[in-house]
Parts: structure tokens; C-alpha cells; sequence
């Protein structure tokens, strides 16, 4: 369930359809001080990366909280399962792989000691999509 704070903030996204530096810093300092605790909080700020603008500082935030609680949160620690894998791979292409998107699976897949190839193929469908777009 979201926490409050964070409920909080994504009201304050949706009436402004912006991600400001100023909400980045909310988000870190009180919504999520202590990082992400469940997928359905990864789940909403994917869903708010997808939907708004942002500050640059957005991504910036966004990755090691993800890359955090993909890794090193949830057990086995260090390991991205068949199971987060899948799970993430969908959460992550949702509607289409965004920038930021690509950023979090390279670096989950960097910071982990091992990755199931499903997050890898998300990587791999990534880059032809983003090919397909620059020779268009």
C-alpha cells in the first residue's frame, strides 16, 4: 500500500504535470527516505516517469532507488530472479521502454551479482526500439 508521503506526492505530480527538482527533493528527504518497500510504490513512480515531464534530477533519483530495491532489497539479495525480472522487465516496458526505463535496467543489471535473462532481454528489445526511432 502507498504511504502516505508518497500519496501526497503523487498528487502534488498530478496537479502540476511536472516532476520539479523541488518535488524530487520532497521525495527523497520524506516520501521515501527509506527507499522503496513494495512493487506497487516502484510500480507508481515507474507509472509517474512515464506520464510527466521532469527535472533531469528525476532519473537521477529514480535509478538507485530502483536499482536499491530491486538488488539489495528484496531476497535473495544480489540476485535478479526469473521471477523480478519478468516483473520488472513488464513494469519497465509499459507503453515503451523511456530513457529512464533503459537507465534502471542497465544499472540493476550492473549492480546485481546475477540477472535472469529476462531483464536482459527487455535491454536487448530496448536498444531495437531505440534504433527503429533514430533511423526514422
Amino acid at each position: 500500500m502507498l504511504k502516505s508521503n508518497l500519496s501526497q506526492f503523487v498528487d502534488q505530480v498530478n496537479d502540476a504535470k511536472h516532476i520539479a527538482a523541488d518535488d524530487v527533493k520532497v521525495l527523497l528527504r520524506s516520501a521515501l527516505e527509506d527507499g522503496l518497500n513494495s512493487r506497487e510504490d516502484a510500480e507508481t513512480l515507474l507509472a509517474l516517469d512515464r506520464t510527466f515531464a521532469s527535472d533531469e534530477s528525476w532519473a537521477d533519483a529514480l535509478v538507485p532507488l530502483m536499482v536499491d530495491y530491486i538488488v539489495w532489497s528484496a531476497r535473495p539479495t544480489g540476485a535478479v530472479t526469473a521471477e523480478k525480472a519478468r516483473w520488472l522487465a513488464a513494469a519497465l516496458e509499459l507503453g515503451g521502454p523511456t530513457d529512464t526505463a533503459m537507465r534502471i535496467a542497465y544499472a540493476v543489471v550492473e549492480e546485481a551479482e546475477t540477472t535472469d535473462e529476462a531483464l536482459v532481454d527487455f535491454i536487448m528489445r530496448g536498444r531495437q526500439t531505440a534504433k527503429k526511432t533514430l533511423a526514422a
